[in-house]
């Protein structure tokens, strides 16, 4: 979560987006990773380890719009 954070306020800092947006990015950021990681720590072992990488990536990939599209209501852009 720190490394995700820090990246996030650096990618600012040189004109990624403003600097409001580290919050928001950060929740987004960091539940894509949280899913892959443990969608891939799952698979391992039952599947073969490119298959299992794929799946944890279109899995973080699903929960990441659905986690932006929830901080876009809750933020009322």
């Amino acid at each position: 979560m720190l490394v995700i954070f820090i990246v996030n306020l650096l990618s600012a800092a040189i004109g990624h987006g403003r600097c409001g947006l580290v919050g928001a990015n950060t929740i987004v950021n960091l539940s894509e990773t949280v899913v892959a990681f443990y969608v891939f720590r799952m698979t391992k072992g039952r599947i073969e380890m490119f298959t299992g990488g794929a799946v944890a990536a279109i899995a973080g990939w699903l929960v990441v719009n659905d986690v932006f599209l929830i901080v876009i209501l809750v933020s009322g852009a």
